[in-house]
Formats: C-alpha cells, structure tokens, sequence
C-alpha cells in the first residue's frame, strides 16, 4: 500500500503536473490543481485563516435558536458535525434498501468516557484539549472568552446524554419509525428546518437511540445562544484545520496527532499531500493508476480464473453425497449470486462537476466534502447497488 501510494501514486500526480491547461473537470485538472492547492504554501500563509470568514460570520449574525438550527443543518453539508448526525447506509433488516440512519454526535474526543472518566490520563487530555482549543482561537483572530473552557462544559454535559461504547454496539439497538415521527422527538429544536437546510429527505428514520434525540434537542435548547456560537465555529475550526496555515495546522497535529495518538512527528508537506489527494479523490486517481497497472486484459485473466473455480466448485458440490439434492439446489443458486471485484469498477463515479482551484485548499476540500456527502444522500430509499466499491483500486 505504501509504495502504491508514495511510488506509484506520486508518479501519476507527478506526470499531471507537467499537463498544460487542462480540460476544467478532467480528472487531470482535478488531481493536479488540489495537489497544488495544498503545496501553495505561500498562499496558505498569506491567507491564514481568512478562508474561514465568511463561515464564522454567519455564525455571528445568527439571532436565534431556529436559525441556529438551520444553519447547522447547511453546515452538515460541508461535513461540520452538530449534535446529531444523519447518513444513508443499508437498512439493518433489508440490506437491498439504502436508508435514514440517525446517531450521536458532537463530540470533539470522540466519546463519552473522554469526557467523564477521573483517570489522571483522561484528565490531562481534558485540560490539554482546553489550552487547545483557546490556542485555535487565537490562532484564528477568534474573540470568544474562555472558548476551551465552554466547548469541554458543553460537550461534557452533551456527552452524559450518549451511550457508552458498548452500548451503541449493542446489535438489538434497531429502531424504525417515521420521519415525521423523528421530528416530534425534538419538540424544543426544530430538526425539521436543519434537515431542511441540509437537503435530507427521507419517510423513514433509523434511529440509534430515540431518547438521545429528545434529550440532547432539549439541551442545545437550554444552552445560550452565545455558547451555541462558540462551539458551531470550534466545529467548523477544527474541521478545517488542515486546510489552512502552518500555525493552526501544526497545533491541530500537535493536539489529535501527539496529545490523543501518539504520533510525534507530522509527515511532510509534500506526503501530506499526497495521501491528502490520494484520499479525496481516490477514484479519479485510481482510474489512472489502473489504467497504468492494470489494463482490461489483466483483468479479464483474473475474471476467468474466478469463473473456473467458480465452475469446479458447482461440479464439486454436485457430486457431494452427503448433501441433499434440496440443499445442493440451494447452494448452486448461492454460488450463482457470488459477485466479483476486480481491479476497478465498471462505472466510474463523476467528479466534474466539483470545483478545484489551484490557490483554494480550503473551499477544494468543502466542495468534495459536499460531493461526498451529496454522493451518499441521493441514496435515500434506493436499492443498495452490489457493484459500488468502497475501495479504491490503488
């Protein structure tokens, strides 16, 4: 994988950059102009973090807690998280059916026992996560008094309202009911208007845990307009930490990467932007890298390979005595439904439409961010497609 990636990879990037004026849209002018995009760093530091502007100003004008609400919902589209999330995934019992899925959400570390856990090592992430995010908003030219403060008072009181790890994993946690259903869970904050702003439309909902919804809706509620704001631009801040300048790209890195993994030593620019465009366009990278590493007749070998041991396997379950001709009928017609992945897939996703700019790393990443997100709403009450790839060839 990693020489796939820093060898291979790289090369194709590599040879788009030498492409002159390439068509808007081709997969040439996407790849090569965000891999620039992250490279200007002459930009990144003349702009700091001035991209976010017009984000946190609406956040400031927001006068109450109905425009707060739909203003979250438009930010899920740029994939900046509030205290619910919401995404189409296969329904639990008719995998066939993409449907509403709705959990927790919210939390800047991740989980609940970060936030009430008295182990020394738990605290300390607490207290480091405070300096954090005060130092972000620095960072930022961001005003909010004591912003480390609020956000961890907040998120704690949000995150005793969550189920533990071991809950949320719990197989029976399965709950269907209808969308209309869903909103009247929230009488004192308007989903319908956040799910409005963020383009969902569904007539059923999944739900993790419907008491979540009615008493985390009740506390975004409760909480001051003004704390709200504080933590809708810590969500949007840290979201897009990486996109901006080398002070607040650093301190996130130093934070999530050293304080919460581990990690002492940030990859370099040139790796981070490479694995950077390599994860957000993986696939119009990876037609590239297949056709270069693997063309159509490598493929077709390795397909009538599968299909000889696919026609062995039949011959063999055939002939097997201890198995009733019933049950052999069964497993033929298994056999028959076996599909198979090779090397690529058939249709190739479109990423034209997104907008790429070689000085914009920030709105690069937004506007993929909303092509993905995009990318998995559509697929609300659809048949879940068997030939889609959630991998990328590379």
């Amino acid at each position: 994988a990693k020489e796939n990636v820093e060898v291979k990879v790289k090369g194709i990037i590599d040879s788009l950059l030498t492409v002159k004026d390439p068509k808007k849209g081709s997969d040439a002018q996407l790849i090569s102009d965000y891999y620039r995009s992250y490279m200007d760093t002459v930009t990144l530091e003349k702009l700091g973090a001035t991209p976010l502007k017009p984000w946190m100003d609406r956040i400031d004008a927001l006068k109450d807690l109905k425009e707060q609400a739909a203003l979250s919902g438009a930010y899920g589209r740029i994939g900046v998280s509030t205290f619910l999330g919401a995404y189409a995934q296969p329904d639990q019992k008719n995998s066939q059916i993409n449907t509403l899925w709705s959990d927790q959400d919210g939390l800047s570390l991740g989980e609940r026992s970060y936030y009430e856990s008295t182990d020394s090592a738990m605290m300390k992430i607490r207290a480091a996560f405070v300096h954090h995010v005060d130092t972000m908003f620095t960072l930022a030219g961001l005003t909010d008094k004591d912003a480390g403060k609020t956000i961890l008072a907040f998120e704690t009181g949000l995150a005793k309202l969550q189920l533990t790890n071991i809950q949320a994993r719990d197989p029976k946690i399965y709950t269907k009911i209808a969308f209309s259903d869903y909103i009247k869970l929230s009488p004192k904050y308007d989903l319908a208007v956040a799910f409005d702003q963020a383009k969902i439309q569904s007539d059923s909902v999944l739900v993790q845990n419907k008491e979540y919804v009615t008493m985390a809706s009740n506390y975004m509620a409760a909480t001051p307009l003004s704390t709200l704001k504080t933590w809708m631009k810590w969500q949007l801040l840290s979201t897009y930490a990486n996109t901006l300048n080398k002070a607040i790209t650093d301190e996130n890195f130093h934070f999530n990467g050293t304080v919460m993994s581990g990690t002492k030593e940030q990859k370099s620019r040139a790796l981070r932007a490479l694995y950077a465009t390599n994860g957000r366009l993986g696939m119009p990278v990876g037609k590239l890298y297949a056709a270069k590493y693997f063309p159509p007749s490598s493929r077709q070998k390795v397909e009538e390979m599968i299909e000889n041991v696919r026609t062995a396997y039949a011959e063999r379950i055939k002939d097997l005595t201890w198995m009733s001709p019933e049950t052999k009928d069964k497993a033929l017609a298994k056999l028959a439904l076996f599909t198979t992945k090779i090397g690529y897939p058939d249709k190739w996703k479109d990423y034209s439409m997104v907008d790429i700019n070689p000085d914009s790393l920030m709105l690069n990443s937004m506007h993929l961010t909303e092509w993905a997100v995009n990318d998995n709403i559509v697929r609300l009450g659809k048949p879940v497609d068997p030939k889609e790839w959630g991998m990328t060839p590379q």
